[in-house]
């Protein structure tokens, strides 16, 4: 049985479409899934792990948004033909299901309770992308590394990760000495644990003591998501 609510909404709607549709998928932490050299990329359902979605300001790369097993991975191209996507790569080992975008959106065009629970997902999304914009612009490094780190916990479904602190400052835009700065106020705290690339989150609670009010708002968001698709099942 699917564990994402997304593919379980279609495989209780078009089972025997599904089944000649979908196929297993298997990204390493680090592969590009998506990217402006892969126009013609899949609709990603995690089933485990994580993703990230980046998008470039001038010589900036920084994370915009994650897709976890609660939600799709979904080409800009399915809903806009001139869109051109962003890049999303995975941040941790991704397994799930992959679908052509035009076979789901030949779903989609008839099954008009399938298309609005994609939409739910597009404007979690949006919504996600619009939060971490403000964050980026308003909050101190270190409140925003806490922030990162719970949402990446929560989407992934994991308290572990094997991320160098290099990676995570190209997530959040800023330099490595930066995010190191940020990085030791946390280990300092007691609230992580980061030896030979592998950062653990010991004190969830703490952490969130320390991480900026976007937090609270990210989680409401992921939560309400959840609820919806839960409700379409």
């Amino acid at each position: 049985m699917y564990k994402n609510p997304l593919l379980l909404l279609l495989h209780d709607r078009h089972a025997d479409f599904l089944a000649r549709s979908a196929k297993p998928v298997v990204f390493g932490a680090g592969a590009v899934i998506r990217g402006p050299q892969m126009p013609s990329s899949n609709v990603i359902f995690p089933e485990t792990g994580l993703v990230a979605i980046l998008t470039t300001l001038e010589h900036e790369v920084i994370e915009v948004g994650m897709v976890g097993a609660s939600g799709a991975s979904v080409p800009t191209s399915l809903f806009d033909r001139d869109a051109v996507d962003e890049a999303e790569i995975a941040v941790i080992d991704v397994s799930g299901w992959s679908m052509s975008p035009t076979d789901l959106a030949a779903i989609l065009d008839e099954d008009p309770r399938a298309r609005a629970a994609f939409s739910r997902n597009g404007e979690y999304m949006l919504r996600q992308a619009r939060q971490l914009a403000a964050c980026h612009a308003w909050h101190p490094l270190d409140q925003r590394l806490a922030t990162w780190l719970l949402r990446a916990s929560e989407i992934g479904r994991t308290q572990a990760f094997h991320l160098t602190q290099k990676r995570i400052a190209n997530f959040l835009g800023v330099s490595h000495a930066s995010l190191s700065t940020g990085a030791y106020k946390l280990l300092r705290s007691g609230t992580l644990d980061y030896m030979k690339g592998r950062l653990q989150i010991v004190d969830s609670a703490g952490l969130e003591a320390r991480a900026c009010s976007c937090h609270r708002v990210l989680h409401e968001n992921h939560h309400c998501l959840l609820q919806l698709l839960k409700a379409d099942e």
